[in-house]
């Protein structure tokens, strides 16, 4: 109890963790870096259940994680523009090798009856199929019963079809490739974001316990720069 000549202390708010801990991934890293680096300047500190070391390593994850799916989504947006164009080129030259069918067969009904042997989906009205990998495997058929008909020289016969499915495959195969990049490197990234953030919280209390007049100070030197305590 305070007397006359002791004042009383006045008691400094709670830290509230939801204001200290940012929500965006590059924030957080920032952050945890920060903190990950004083923290193995002060062995006396110490959570039972999370080592600095562990927080350190999952810190570098976060990190690691956050880059390589910035860059595996970096890389996969041309190649999904161009995947689009090369989409709505074919979807065009359709029109064109359906007249050249129906020249060649004599009617329309007679160049339906062909569709599906130049991997046209008839029950679309002779178009591609819609789905990417359906449609690479009806290209492959075009392409090759294009080798041996009758227009093939034309426009939009074989020199036209062959060059754009080949890049049209090459797109798929590696635009698959980089969707499992990204979902890997979120996936490493949601469960090191999980264990950064948790340790964080605890860092932020245990800041609180062991600096009870000072911990504002404390919460600023280990990086986390809120002002509202």
């Amino acid at each position: 109890m305070a007397d006359a000549l002791t004042p009383a202390l006045a008691a400094a708010p709670p830290a509230n963790p939801k204001k200290l801990i940012p929500t965006g991934d590059a924030a957080l890293a920032e952050v945890a870096a920060s903190c990950a680096a004083v923290w193995a300047t002060e062995p006396t500190l110490t959570l039972r259940w999370l080592p600095q070391p562990a927080f350190a390593a999952a810190v570098a994850q976060l990190q690691t994680s956050t880059a390589a799916r910035r860059q595996a989504a970096a890389d996969h947006s041309p190649q999904s523009a161009r995947l689009h164009d090369l989409d709505e080129e074919m979807n065009e030259a359709v029109r064109f090798l359906k007249d050249y069918l129906r020249e060649d067969a004599g009617s329309k009904a007679a160049a339906q009856a062909q569709y599906a042997a130049f991997g046209l989906v008839p029950k679309r009205g002779g178009s591609l199929a819609r789905d990417r990998g359906e449609r690479l495997l009806g290209l492959d058929v075009l392409v090759t019963r294009l080798a041996s008909a009758p227009f093939a020289e034309r426009k939009y016969g074989t020199a036209f079809w062959q060059p754009r499915v080949q890049e049209y495959r090459q797109l798929l195969s590696s635009s698959a490739g980089l969707v499992g990049q990204a979902a890997s490197a979120k996936a490493g990234k949601d469960q090191a974001r999980k264990l950064v953030r948790k340790g964080l919280k605890a860092l932020v209390a245990l800041l609180e316990a062991n600096f009870p007049d000072t911990y504002v100070a404390e919460l600023q030197r280990w990086g986390f720069r809120r002002s509202t305590y």
